[in-house]
């Protein structure tokens, strides 16, 4: 209703205005006004300052023009301040709920979730989503071989919008993502932006985790399809996030990337052999098959047959098992932890 009166208080006024001489009988008539709504008209104008009472008229007349403009500007301008005020609130109001929303959604559905996306187009609007929702902290860890350069892009635009919004990001890849030029410019564009880079020789799978409530994780693909497991629930994400704390604590910093890098980064260890040697012969040691190990560290089946016969040649052995145990012996790779159930299981007393 009070934009009802608000409304016939400018039809009344330029009704004043138009004429000279006034008569507000005449006036309700033509406008179409009951009694009631023309004189809360009236009164609205009064209070607004538009009209005044006439002297020893019994009556009233409206102000210059000029003063009716300057009255109309400033309270044009009390209401925009009331207007941006309120969005103020609403926006704070919006931050706060915003602030928890995944980890309230995650509240919500207590028990684990598994989805399977399949689909590059389903899992990157997954993903667009899940960084849009981010508002405290997204982890990932990227093994196997570096993604191409359009993909790497497209993933920067993610992350780039979510760390403008001040989202923390620790992000942790592969040696080998150093090699190509557009790996190597990837891995300097997240550390410009703000995120955490670390190095691996090798990482058990790809993931990326949100707010510690929502995952992402790869899968075997479907129908020559890409795959991927969105995954929710408490349970199910703090595992995620002590392997990748597990992981990020046994990283390196990545070296100046602007100089280039090569396979080995950083300084040479002052033992036989370097640090992808090492992941290879403790897979290796673990059972690990050929293509679960070229996978793990990015790399062809023929690159790592030639690594494992260099291995070999380094610690003068002609079989596997025989690299193992030299291996072990010189403390290459450590003692073997047979009460380990399973080699994601991180190590606790370290």
């Amino acid at each position: 209703m009070q934009q009802d009166t608000a409304a016939d208080a400018h039809k009344l006024f330029r009704h004043m205005m138009a004429g000279t001489d006034w008569n507000p009988d005449l006036a309700r008539k033509e406008l179409e006004l009951t009694e009631d709504a023309f004189g809360a008209a009236q009164a609205l104008l009064l209070d607004m300052g538009f009209i005044r009472p006439a002297v020893g008229a019994g009556t009233f007349v409206t102000v210059p023009p000029e003063t009716a403009v300057a009255q109309l500007l400033t309270l044009e301008q009390h209401a925009l301040r009331e207007r941006l005020a309120l969005n103020q609130e609403l926006s704070q109001t919006l931050a706060a709920l915003g602030s928890n929303l995944v980890t309230l959604q995650a509240r919500a559905q207590s028990d684990t979730q598994l989805n399977l996306l399949i689909g590059e187009d389903t899992i990157t609007a997954a993903l667009h989503g899940a960084g849009i929702k981010a508002q405290n902290e997204i982890l990932s860890m990227h093994p196997g071989s570096p993604l191409p350069q359009r993909m790497l892009q497209e993933s920067m635009g993610r992350n780039q919008t979510a760390l403008d919004r001040g989202v923390a990001m620790r992000a942790i890849h592969l040696n080998t993502m150093t090699g190509p030029p557009h790996g190597r410019a990837h891995l300097e564009a997240l550390q410009q932006a703000g995120c955490e880079v670390r190095l691996a020789s090798v990482l058990p799978f790809r993931m990326i985790l949100v707010d510690n409530a929502l995952a992402y994780m790869s899968a075997p693909p479907r129908d020559g399809q890409m795959a991927a497991l969105e995954a929710r629930g408490p349970d199910i994400c703090l595992l995620l996030r002590q392997t990748f704390e597990h992981c990020w604590v046994h990283g390196t910093v990545p070296p100046d990337l602007g100089a280039g890098a090569n396979d080995d980064h950083g300084p040479a260890r002052e033992l036989p052999m370097n640090e992808r040697e090492i992941a290879v012969i403790k897979m290796m040691a673990n059972g690990s098959k050929d293509d679960s190990i070229a996978r793990a560290l990015g790399v062809s089946s023929r690159t790592l047959r030639r690594m494992t016969t260099g291995i070999m040649e380094k610690l003068g052995s002609e079989s596997r098992f025989a690299a193992g145990v030299k291996a072990a012996a010189l403390g290459l790779i450590g003692t073997p932890e047979p009460e380990s159930p399973h080699p994601l299981t991180p190590d606790s007393g370290r």
